[in-house]
């Protein structure tokens, strides 16, 4: 079991509690459903992929994606749990989203204009 102490998780009585599975589950759901998740990796493949690209190297692209993507977030996930590390990021939070923002910003005007 995992036990969830972020922010809206904490009950009356004391942490939520969720499975592993369920927690994980939630997750993907979460990242298939963003639609920002959809067009940063259609832009991604569109402009990494060969134009006739096989089966096989489509399946090993999304396997790298499924992979990368399983690490960052795990990665992200156990950061935050840490209670200072979310107190600095609740606290920065506006700078570093505009920061994100304004770099991925960038990158889509470079990809632009080449």
């Amino acid at each position: 079991m995992i036990v969830l102490r972020g922010a809206g998780l904490n009950s009356a009585h004391g942490a939520l509690t969720v499975t592993r599975r369920k927690a994980f589950l939630q997750g993907v759901a979460t990242n298939i459903a963003n639609p920002k998740s959809i067009a940063f990796y259609a832009a991604i493949f569109s402009a990494a992929a060969p134009p006739h690209v096989s089966i096989e190297t489509f399946a090993a692209m999304l396997a790298v994606v499924a992979i990368v993507a399983s690490l960052w977030y795990g990665f992200v996930a156990l950061a935050l749990s840490h209670r200072r590390v979310a107190d600095v990021y609740r606290k920065q939070k506006r700078w570093i989203d505009s920061i994100c923002g304004s770099v991925i910003t960038l990158l889509g005007v470079r990809q632009m204009l080449r």
